[in-house]
Protein backbone atom coordinates (compact mmCIF):
# COMPACT_ATOMS: atom_id res chain seq x y z
CA UNK A 1 0.00 0.00 0.00
CA UNK A 2 2.86 2.37 0.82
CA UNK A 3 4.15 2.16 -2.76
CA UNK A 4 0.78 3.19 -4.16
CA UNK A 5 0.78 6.25 -1.89
CA UNK A 6 4.36 7.11 -2.85
CA UNK A 7 3.74 6.71 -6.57
CA UNK A 8 0.57 8.79 -6.41
CA UNK A 9 2.36 11.51 -4.44
CA UNK A 10 5.28 11.59 -6.87
CA UNK A 11 2.77 11.65 -9.71
CA UNK A 12 1.06 14.74 -8.27
CA UNK A 13 4.43 16.49 -7.86
CA UNK A 14 5.48 15.69 -11.41
CA UNK A 15 2.02 16.69 -12.63
CA UNK A 16 2.52 20.13 -11.09
CA UNK A 17 5.84 20.41 -12.93
CA UNK A 18 4.18 19.26 -16.15
CA UNK A 19 1.79 22.20 -15.84
CA UNK A 20 4.80 24.51 -15.91
CA UNK A 21 6.09 22.78 -19.04
CA UNK A 22 2.69 22.96 -20.74
CA UNK A 23 2.35 26.68 -20.06
CA UNK A 24 5.93 27.83 -20.69
CA UNK A 25 7.48 25.66 -23.40
CA UNK A 26 5.23 26.84 -26.27
CA UNK A 27 5.82 30.53 -25.43
CA UNK A 28 9.56 29.90 -24.95
CA UNK A 29 9.69 30.99 -21.32
CA UNK A 30 12.20 29.64 -18.80
CA UNK A 31 10.80 26.74 -16.78
CA UNK A 32 12.71 27.87 -13.68
CA UNK A 33 12.37 31.66 -13.71
CA UNK A 34 10.30 33.54 -12.77
CA UNK A 35 8.78 31.45 -9.95
CA UNK A 36 5.20 30.23 -10.24
CA UNK A 37 2.83 33.15 -10.53
CA UNK A 38 -0.77 33.93 -11.44
CA UNK A 39 -1.06 34.48 -15.21
CA UNK A 40 -3.77 37.10 -14.62
CA UNK A 41 -2.39 39.42 -11.93
CA UNK A 42 1.25 38.26 -11.87
CA UNK A 43 1.27 37.65 -8.11
CA UNK A 44 3.85 35.08 -7.01
CA UNK A 45 2.25 31.86 -5.81
CA UNK A 46 3.43 31.01 -2.28
CA UNK A 47 4.53 27.48 -1.49
CA UNK A 48 1.42 26.80 0.59
CA UNK A 49 -0.76 27.75 -2.39
CA UNK A 50 1.25 25.54 -4.72
CA UNK A 51 0.53 22.13 -3.22
CA UNK A 52 -0.56 19.85 -6.07
CA UNK A 53 -4.32 19.30 -6.24
CA UNK A 54 -4.97 20.31 -2.60
CA UNK A 55 -4.30 24.02 -3.14
CA UNK A 56 -6.81 24.15 -5.98
CA UNK A 57 -9.44 22.58 -3.72
CA UNK A 58 -8.72 24.80 -0.70
CA UNK A 59 -8.69 27.97 -2.84
CA UNK A 60 -11.93 26.97 -4.55
CA UNK A 61 -10.16 27.10 -7.89
CA UNK A 62 -9.34 30.82 -7.64
CA UNK A 63 -6.20 32.93 -7.30
CA UNK A 64 -5.76 34.09 -3.71
CA UNK A 65 -4.77 37.61 -4.86
CA UNK A 66 -7.11 38.54 -7.71
CA UNK A 67 -9.79 35.84 -7.35
CA UNK A 68 -9.49 34.98 -11.04
CA UNK A 69 -10.66 31.44 -11.72
CA UNK A 70 -7.80 28.98 -12.24
CA UNK A 71 -8.14 26.71 -15.28
CA UNK A 72 -9.33 23.22 -14.30
CA UNK A 73 -6.65 21.91 -16.68
CA UNK A 74 -4.04 22.41 -13.91
CA UNK A 75 -5.55 20.07 -11.27
CA UNK A 76 -6.66 17.69 -14.03
CA UNK A 77 -3.07 17.28 -15.22
CA UNK A 78 -1.89 16.71 -11.63
CA UNK A 79 -4.60 14.13 -10.92
CA UNK A 80 -4.10 12.31 -14.22
CA UNK A 81 -0.36 12.11 -13.64
CA UNK A 82 -0.85 10.77 -10.12
CA UNK A 83 -3.29 8.12 -11.34
CA UNK A 84 -1.00 7.25 -14.25
CA UNK A 85 1.94 6.69 -11.89
CA UNK A 86 0.07 4.28 -9.63
CA UNK A 87 -1.59 2.43 -12.54
CA UNK A 88 1.79 1.83 -14.22
CA UNK A 89 3.22 0.64 -10.90
CA UNK A 90 0.21 -1.67 -10.52
CA UNK A 91 0.74 -3.11 -14.01
CA UNK A 92 4.54 -3.29 -14.16
CA UNK A 93 5.80 -3.15 -10.56
CA UNK A 94 9.19 -1.71 -9.56
CA UNK A 95 10.85 -2.43 -12.90
CA UNK A 96 12.61 -0.73 -15.76
CA UNK A 97 9.44 -1.40 -17.77
CA UNK A 98 7.51 0.78 -15.33
CA UNK A 99 10.07 3.58 -15.68
CA UNK A 100 9.84 3.34 -19.48
CA UNK A 101 6.06 3.61 -19.50
CA UNK A 102 6.01 6.40 -16.91
CA UNK A 103 8.41 8.40 -19.10
CA UNK A 104 6.34 7.65 -22.20
CA UNK A 105 2.97 8.51 -20.69
CA UNK A 106 4.39 11.59 -18.93
CA UNK A 107 5.60 12.79 -22.29
CA UNK A 108 2.11 12.21 -23.71
CA UNK A 109 0.44 14.13 -20.88
CA UNK A 110 2.66 17.18 -21.46
CA UNK A 111 2.16 17.16 -25.24
CA UNK A 112 -1.59 16.58 -24.85
CA UNK A 113 -1.81 19.55 -22.48
CA UNK A 114 0.07 21.74 -24.96
CA UNK A 115 -2.20 20.58 -27.79
CA UNK A 116 -5.33 21.31 -25.74
CA UNK A 117 -4.11 24.74 -24.66
CA UNK A 118 -2.48 25.98 -27.86
CA UNK A 119 -3.77 23.50 -30.49
CA UNK A 120 -0.28 23.25 -31.87
CA UNK A 121 2.66 21.02 -31.00
CA UNK A 122 6.20 21.91 -32.05
CA UNK A 123 7.83 18.83 -33.60
CA UNK A 124 11.22 19.77 -32.13
CA UNK A 125 9.81 19.56 -28.61
CA UNK A 126 9.48 15.82 -29.21
CA UNK A 127 13.11 14.97 -29.84
CA UNK A 128 14.68 15.01 -26.34
CA UNK A 129 11.87 13.17 -24.49
CA UNK A 130 11.53 10.77 -27.42
CA UNK A 131 15.24 9.95 -27.27
CA UNK A 132 15.18 9.43 -23.49
CA UNK A 133 12.08 7.28 -23.71
CA UNK A 134 13.44 5.24 -26.61
CA UNK A 135 16.70 4.45 -24.80
CA UNK A 136 14.98 3.41 -21.57
CA UNK A 137 12.31 1.45 -23.39
CA UNK A 138 14.81 -0.52 -25.45
CA UNK A 139 17.00 -1.22 -22.39
CA UNK A 140 14.08 -2.92 -20.68
CA UNK A 141 14.25 -5.75 -23.18
CA UNK A 142 17.66 -6.88 -21.96
CA UNK A 143 16.12 -8.63 -18.95
CA UNK A 144 17.63 -6.20 -16.42
CA UNK A 145 14.36 -6.81 -14.63
CA UNK A 146 12.31 -9.90 -15.33
CA UNK A 147 8.76 -8.55 -14.96
CA UNK A 148 7.33 -7.19 -18.21
CA UNK A 149 3.82 -6.41 -19.37
CA UNK A 150 4.19 -5.54 -23.04
CA UNK A 151 7.15 -6.88 -24.96
CA UNK A 152 8.90 -10.17 -25.36
CA UNK A 153 12.46 -10.11 -23.88
CA UNK A 154 15.19 -9.70 -26.52
CA UNK A 155 12.82 -10.29 -29.43
CA UNK A 156 10.83 -7.34 -28.11
CA UNK A 157 13.38 -5.00 -29.67
CA UNK A 158 12.25 -6.04 -33.14
CA UNK A 159 8.63 -5.93 -31.95
CA UNK A 160 9.10 -2.32 -30.83
CA UNK A 161 11.06 -1.37 -33.94
CA UNK A 162 8.46 -2.83 -36.27
CA UNK A 163 5.74 -1.13 -34.24
CA UNK A 164 7.46 2.22 -34.66
CA UNK A 165 7.80 1.75 -38.41
CA UNK A 166 4.20 0.62 -38.73
CA UNK A 167 2.93 3.58 -36.73
CA UNK A 168 4.85 6.11 -38.82
CA UNK A 169 3.91 4.55 -42.16
CA UNK A 170 0.25 4.18 -41.19
CA UNK A 171 -0.04 7.84 -40.20
CA UNK A 172 1.91 9.00 -43.26
CA UNK A 173 -0.63 7.14 -45.38
CA UNK A 174 -3.54 8.74 -43.51
CA UNK A 175 -1.94 12.15 -43.92
CA UNK A 176 -1.40 11.65 -47.65
CA UNK A 177 -4.92 10.37 -48.37
CA UNK A 178 -6.59 12.89 -46.06
CA UNK A 179 -4.72 15.81 -47.59
CA UNK A 180 -5.73 14.73 -51.08
CA UNK A 181 -9.38 14.45 -50.10
CA UNK A 182 -9.58 17.66 -48.05
CA UNK A 183 -7.29 19.66 -50.34
CA UNK A 184 -5.33 20.82 -47.31
CA UNK A 185 -2.94 19.47 -44.69
CA UNK A 186 -4.90 16.75 -42.91
CA UNK A 187 -2.42 15.92 -40.15
CA UNK A 188 0.54 17.57 -38.48
CA UNK A 189 4.04 16.10 -38.41
CA UNK A 190 3.88 15.83 -34.61
CA UNK A 191 1.04 13.29 -34.87
CA UNK A 192 3.25 11.11 -37.06
CA UNK A 193 6.11 11.19 -34.53
CA UNK A 194 3.58 10.40 -31.82
CA UNK A 195 2.40 7.36 -33.76
CA UNK A 196 6.00 6.14 -33.97
CA UNK A 197 6.41 6.40 -30.22
CA UNK A 198 3.11 4.60 -29.67
CA UNK A 199 4.44 1.81 -31.87
CA UNK A 200 7.61 1.57 -29.78
CA UNK A 201 5.63 1.47 -26.54
CA UNK A 202 3.00 -1.03 -27.60
CA UNK A 203 4.51 -3.08 -30.42
CA UNK A 204 2.80 -3.62 -33.75
CA UNK A 205 0.32 -6.21 -32.41
CA UNK A 206 -1.25 -3.76 -29.97
CA UNK A 207 -0.75 -0.55 -31.97
CA UNK A 208 -3.90 -0.75 -34.08
CA UNK A 209 -6.05 -1.36 -31.01
CA UNK A 210 -4.70 1.87 -29.54
CA UNK A 211 -5.79 3.67 -32.72
CA UNK A 212 -9.29 2.18 -32.39
CA UNK A 213 -9.50 3.42 -28.79
CA UNK A 214 -8.15 6.85 -29.81
CA UNK A 215 -10.62 7.17 -32.68
CA UNK A 216 -13.54 6.11 -30.50
CA UNK A 217 -12.59 8.65 -27.82
CA UNK A 218 -12.30 11.39 -30.44
CA UNK A 219 -15.68 10.60 -31.99
CA UNK A 220 -17.42 10.49 -28.60
CA UNK A 221 -15.86 13.80 -27.55
CA UNK A 222 -16.78 15.42 -30.86
CA UNK A 223 -20.46 14.48 -30.67
CA UNK A 224 -20.76 15.46 -27.01
CA UNK A 225 -18.80 18.73 -27.00
CA UNK A 226 -17.93 19.95 -30.50
CA UNK A 227 -20.78 18.95 -32.82
CA UNK A 228 -22.62 22.23 -32.25
CA UNK A 229 -19.52 24.31 -31.57
CA UNK A 230 -18.20 26.87 -34.03
CA UNK A 231 -14.67 25.64 -33.32
CA UNK A 232 -14.32 22.38 -35.26
CA UNK A 233 -10.57 22.04 -34.78
CA UNK A 234 -9.85 18.87 -32.81
CA UNK A 235 -6.52 18.51 -30.96
CA UNK A 236 -5.62 14.89 -31.70
CA UNK A 237 -2.74 14.37 -29.25
CA UNK A 238 -5.02 13.81 -26.22
CA UNK A 239 -6.91 11.06 -28.05
CA UNK A 240 -3.74 9.36 -29.22
CA UNK A 241 -2.58 9.44 -25.59
CA UNK A 242 -5.89 7.95 -24.44
CA UNK A 243 -5.52 5.26 -27.07
CA UNK A 244 -1.97 4.37 -26.03
CA UNK A 245 -2.81 4.34 -22.31
CA UNK A 246 -6.03 2.39 -22.87
CA UNK A 247 -4.24 -0.25 -24.96
CA UNK A 248 -1.54 -0.51 -22.28
CA UNK A 249 -4.07 -1.05 -19.50
CA UNK A 250 -6.13 -3.51 -21.59
CA UNK A 251 -3.06 -5.25 -22.99
CA UNK A 252 -3.68 -8.66 -21.44
CA UNK A 253 -7.34 -8.66 -22.49
CA UNK A 254 -6.46 -7.63 -26.05
CA UNK A 255 -3.80 -10.33 -26.34
CA UNK A 256 -6.01 -13.08 -24.90
CA UNK A 257 -9.19 -12.21 -26.82
CA UNK A 258 -8.16 -10.62 -30.11
CA UNK A 259 -4.59 -11.75 -30.85
CA UNK A 260 -4.12 -15.43 -31.76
Amino acid sequence: MIYYVLFFTFGLIFGSFFNVLIYRIPIKKSISFPPSHCPSCGAEIKFYDNVPLLSYIFLWGKCRSCKTRISPLYPSIELMTGLMFISVYHMSGLTLSALAYIIGFSFMIVLSGIDLKYKEVNVFSLFIPAFIFGVVHILKYFNIFSHQVIGYPISGISEAGFGMGLGVLFFLLIRFIGSKILKKEAMGEADIYMAGLMGIMLGYKIFFYSIIIAGTAGIVFYFIFLRKSSDKEIPFFPYLSIGAYGAYMLNEIIKSVFIP
